[in-house]
């Protein structure tokens, strides 16, 4: 069967195939922080790691966001307990700053010296396609700590920058 005869056109199919290859994927990382103490009761949110993201103009920019650190305790006394809220916020140039999501870590019956590896990611699909440059931060904004000193090691922040696709 000829495929040209059921109106299907094979320039069509190759037009597609360029329009694929040519969307670009973008990554951007964040530094590894150093050690942060975990507050207790955090007054403020603590700013863990941060990354920069240029929007390109793509067809329904996606940007995939992934935060990873470790969990670590100092010292640790019986019942202790260690619960962190992390929240990522994209900050744009037009002054608007909004949650993109929150994530939780909870441990009890610690040990000292124990390490734990806490991460987690989101996409932001509601992004603006004006290659301006936004900044994307994971943040401490709600924590308890009792019975111990819990640190958070080597945070860091990446991004993915991709199209998903126009008319699907």
């Amino acid at each position: 069967m000829n495929l040209k005869s059921n109106g299907y056109h094979y320039d069509d199919c190759d037009d597609y195939k360029k329009e694929k290859e040519h969307r670009p994927t973008i990554l951007k990382c964040s530094c590894p922080g150093g050690s942060i103490s975990v507050p207790t009761t955090p007054t403020t949110p603590v700013v863990l790691a941060t990354v920069p993201v240029k929007i390109p103009k793509l067809c329904n920019p996606c940007v995939n966001i992934e935060y990873s650190s470790t969990i670590g305790l100092i010292a640790v006394s019986e019942g202790a307990t260690v619960n962190i809220t992390v929240t990522v916020f994209k900050n744009c140039p037009n002054n608007f700053r909004i949650s993109i999501g929150s994530y939780s870590y909870s441990s009890t019956g610690l040990t000292l010296g124990s390490t734990d590896a806490f991460s987690f990611f989101v996409c932001d699909c509601n992004t603006c396609q004006s290659n301006e440059c936004c900044y994307y931060s994971a943040e401490i904004t709600s924590s308890s700590v009792i019975g111990t000193i819990a640190t958070l090691n080597n945070a860091t922040l990446s991004a993915i920058i991709a199209s998903s696709g126009c008319g699907c």
